[in-house]
Order: structure tokens, then sequence, then C-alpha cells
């Protein structure tokens, strides 16, 4: 029996990796890991998830049409019927051509971030704008032997592996604990740990403001908060990966161009016996409320769009504390 795992991302690669380890009882598994951009990051956690593997191969996608199929044609294995396929960005049209073109008995999906538990974004209400779209381009991806699409894939998916319970893309859904797991490979030690620090997750700003001409703004408002926090604790920073610049002067984390905010935190839990996740309503914000070691703090502002408002609320309900920066 042999299983392909389809990544895009660090976070895919990472929730790949607790399935192979905690679900999967045949290990013989393939992975095609598949970036538009090289970054230390994505090798990183490609070739730790390929230690998982017997076959693995990283490719970059060409972004114009109709390239991406001829490239991808070229790593596609015709000659092997998959036992169980896994994918994450339901609606990336690469994979989709990916899954036009191999064997395979059974699909299934796993989270991709926090976009499945954004109950007004892509996954569960798609713009005019995006179904025009994908209504004139479906008949030329058909041409190139593209069969799949966003519907298709939601409706092919027998099994759904998500870290967040409640309502997701499909309805039979089997829980993960990734941030659990990790924590406990280091429980005995932890306890010996003193001291507390905070970790403050960012963001991409002039991505979530109504207004980009807004960021600016935004970002003072965040830098004189965080400021007033500088004297009574240790603070690490930990850019997103779309924004390297470090608007507040804090210390970076170590590796942060490769470790994704979980690997992130825990690394430094063998430092501190306790950690304040201080952001955005982030996926790694989520994955670690259950942690009795972590402490969530949120952002709150008229600045932010209705999208990560939206987050913000569901988030706001379960972490320690909302800090309102209207």
């Amino acid at each position: 029996m042999t299983s392909l795992f389809i990544c895009r991302s660090p976070l895919q690669a990472l929730i790949a990796e607790e399935i192979i380890r905690t679900v999967l009882s045949n290990k013989d598994v393939h992975l095609i890991y598949l970036v538009f951009n090289v970054s230390k990051k994505n090798r990183y956690y490609f070739d730790r998830l390929s230690k998982y593997c017997t076959y693995s191969t990283f490719h970059v996608v060409s972004q114009r049409y109709p390239f991406f199929f001829v490239e991808l044609n070229k790593i596609i294995n015709k000659d092997v019927s998959y036992d169980n396929v896994f994918i994450s960005s339901i609606d990336n049209v690469q994979i989709h051509y990916v899954l036009s073109r191999i064997k395979k008995n059974k699909l299934l999906t796993f989270d991709d971030g926090t976009a499945n538990i954004s109950y007004n974004g892509g996954y569960y209400s798609q713009s005019l704008s995006t179904k025009i779209k994908s209504l004139f381009k479906s008949p030329f991806y058909r041409l190139y032997g593209c069969k799949y699409n966003f519907n298709k894939v939601k409706e092919q998916s027998s099994t759904h592996y998500t870290l967040y319970a409640g309502r997701n893309i499909i309805d039979n859904t089997v829980l993960l604990s990734l941030a659990n797991t990790k924590l406990s490979l280091f429980q005995e030690s932890k306890n010996k740990n003193k001291g507390s620090c905070i970790l403050f997750l960012g963001t991409v700003y002039d991505e979530i403001v109504h207004n980009k001409k807004h960021a600016e703004v935004f970002v003072s408002k965040v830098r004189d908060y965080v400021y007033t926090l500088r004297n009574k604790s240790k603070i690490y920073y930990l850019p997103h990966p779309r924004d390297n610049n470090n608007y507040f002067d804090l210390e970076l984390v170590d590796n942060y161009e490769c470790l994704v905010a979980e690997d992130v935190v825990v690394d430094l839990l063998k430092t501190y016996s306790t950690i304040t996740l201080l952001g955005f309503s982030s996926s790694a914000q989520f994955n670690f409320l259950e942690c009795e070691s972590i402490k969530n703090k949120i952002f709150k502002s008229d600045l932010i769009t209705f999208k990560y408002d939206r987050l913000n609320e569901f988030m706001a309900v379960h972490c320690d504390e909302v800090v309102d920066l209207s």
C-alpha cells in the first residue's frame, strides 16, 4: 500500500508528518512538494518530511499557464497506483492536475491552516469574481487533462484530518493534536525550566488592514503596545514568511528563516516554563489553545479587515487576553 502527500507549505508538511507518524500503518509514502518560490523554510520542511518517505520531489512551479501543466507532467509517476492521496490546498489548480493524472483509490484532505475555519473565506463561499474566473478557465484546463476542481475535491474527500474541532470543509473529520504531540517530546524536562517570555508572531501588515495606506498607522499602534512590554518580559519576534522586516527592533528567534511557529514554541519551552503568544489569531495560536504552558494574546483593531476580524472574534472567546488597538 502506497500513499502520496502533496504539500505546498511548511505547515502542511508538519501536519503531513503527524499523519504519517500517527495514522498510517504502512510507511511506503511518496511526497510531491510544490512551491512557487524557494525558501529556507520550504527546503527545511521538505527535507524533514522526506525522511519519512520512500520517494520525494521538490518542484518549483511555473505560475504561467499552460507551462505548469507541462512541467508537472514530468514529475508525476503514472506507474504507481496510490491507495491514499492526501492533499491540503483544495483550490489549487496544480494539485487538481496531479490528481487528474495519477491512479488512486482514495482521496483524503487535511488542514490548510486557519483557512479551514475561516467560515467567510474562500473554502466556504467563493466570491463572484472567483466563480467567473473559474467558469472561464475550466474549459482550457480540461483541454490539458485537468479533470478536478474545487468542488470535485470536496465531494471526493473521504476523510479530513484537522487540528480544529468543529465545522470543516467536509463532515467526516479526524482530529489531530499537533501541539500536544510536540510538547510531549520534552514533558519531563519542561518542569525544570523557569521564567517566561513573549513570542510575537508577525503578519503581513498591509494585507490585514482595510486599506494598505493604513498599514503604517497600524504598525505604529502595534509598536507602541509592544514597547510597553519590553521591561516586563523577554520578547522574541517571529516575522511572517512573506514579510521579514523587523518593524519593532526586537530580538529575532533563532532559525526564524527555517522554522514554523509551532517548532519555535517547542524550542523556547526548553528554556522557559511559560510562553505568551502575541499575534493576530494565527494558526499557531489556535494550535496551542489547549496547552497549559502557553498563553494567548490577540490584537483587535478597527483597522483590521472583516476577514481577519472574524478570526479574531472566534479566537477572542478562547484566548487569555484581547489587546484593543482601536
